[in-house]
């Protein structure tokens, strides 16, 4: 007979398993919204009436350009370059030699939320062990990107949501792995 029949679960039993997957479904959640928030802040000052501010993310940047004398705070435009375009097409990331770093984060997160995923359905201890490995590899290279775009002017940059909230997701990767390692 399966777990699934009509057989009656334990309600201690189903507490205790809905205990081990929370980590990573939290987990998963989390890096999901580390995913879509940005994870670095740029602002170019420029020798003009203008200012350029720069989001990042590991697929897309969304720039906005602003005026220094009235109207500030009010954008003048917003352009967002997704992809290829941001990759590949973006002078300015390829100038740093960011667009393998961006490429490689991008498929980090994907490895990392779909084996997370994955991991809360099947017992394998491998499929939790691939984002508590991935999510260090992805926080490396977004910490590398840091590095190389505040060589610009330190005082102008900021770490976004996107890059904290990897952390937290990162520590509950590994408490899921941990969890699974032990049941198993």
């Amino acid at each position: 007979m399966t777990r699934f029949s009509s057989e009656k679960i334990p309600m201690k039993s189903l507490i205790v398993h809905i205990l081990k997957k929370s980590p990573a479904v939290i987990g998963c959640i989390l890096f999901m919204c580390s995913m879509l928030f940005p994870f670095y802040h740029y602002i170019f000052p420029t020798v003009t009436e203008q200012s350029l501010s720069v989001y990042y993310w590991s697929y897309k940047s969304a720039v906005q350009m602003y005026w220094l004398s009235p109207p500030f705070g009010t954008p003048q435009s917003i352009l967002e370059y997704w992809f290829c375009d941001y990759w590949f097409g973006d002078t300015f990331m390829k100038g740093f030699g960011l667009s393998w770093v961006l490429v490689f984060m991008f498929i980090a997160q994907i490895i990392a939320l779909a084996t997370g995923i994955t991991s809360i359905f099947n017992s394998k201890r491998i499929l939790a062990l691939v984002p508590t490995i991935m999510c260090p590899i992805f926080i490396a290279l977004m910490v590398y990107t840091n590095l190389r775009l505040s060589h610009l002017n330190l005082t102008m940059d900021s770490h976004q949501l996107g890059y904290w909230l990897t952390y937290p997701s990162t520590a509950l990767f590994i408490v899921s792995f941990l969890i699974k390692a032990k049941s198993n």
